[in-house]
């Protein structure tokens, strides 16, 4: 999934930053006490993201068909309440219907999704975002996504799956995938 893909690029980053900081010996524990704080952020990410990735699911597979009652939405959404109401701020809106509370997604908040998690996923994989993966968690067409990914203002890359990656690195996934980069 994409999710451990981050997880994995940002552990690489990690180790890498880590022996590069421990090369020089002046000033070495506070580089280090900096690099964990940065990976600790960054795992942040990662998860916004996986939460992201679980609004997105529930607003497509759940709210497609039109309003759904608030508790049934934060039932599927089995998230932490505090997050799930954060990202219905951010991109729900809620009404009532016979007196009980209901939520919506329009269209163009549907789009702030996707845009949002091609951003978020961006930072999370340290600028290599494997946009077949991602699709496939998100289940919807590569091409569709390819649309986003395009209007962000990325770049895409055709990768050929478990050999050099072209900059000097290998490229992990074992299969063939595109990837999303910034120039």
């Amino acid at each position: 999934t994409v999710l451990s893909e981050c997880v994995n690029a940002l552990e690489r980053l990690h180790t890498d930053q880590l022996r590069s900081s421990s090369s020089g010996a002046e000033g070495s524990g506070v580089k280090k006490k900096t690099i964990n704080r940065q990976f600790r952020a960054d795992m942040v990410l990662v998860i916004y993201l996986h939460f992201l990735l679980r609004f997105q699911s529930v607003v497509m597979a759940k709210l497609n068909r039109g309003n759904l009652p608030k508790e049934d939405f934060l039932v599927a959404m089995a998230a932490p309440v505090a997050i799930t109401e954060s990202l219905c701020t951010k991109f729900a809106t809620m009404s009532k219907r016979g007196g009980k509370p209901v939520v919506s997604v329009p269209q163009t908040n549907k789009d702030r999704v996707l845009c949002y998690l091609l951003v978020v996923g961006m930072h999370a994989s340290n600028n290599h975002l494997n946009v077949t993966a991602l699709a496939k968690d998100m289940r919807v067409n590569e091409a569709f996504l390819v649309k986003y990914v395009r209007q962000t203002g990325m770049k895409l890359l055709k990768k050929r799956g478990g050999g050099d990656n072209g900059e000097g690195g290998q490229d992990t996934s074992p299969q063939p995938h595109t990837e999303a980069v910034l120039d």
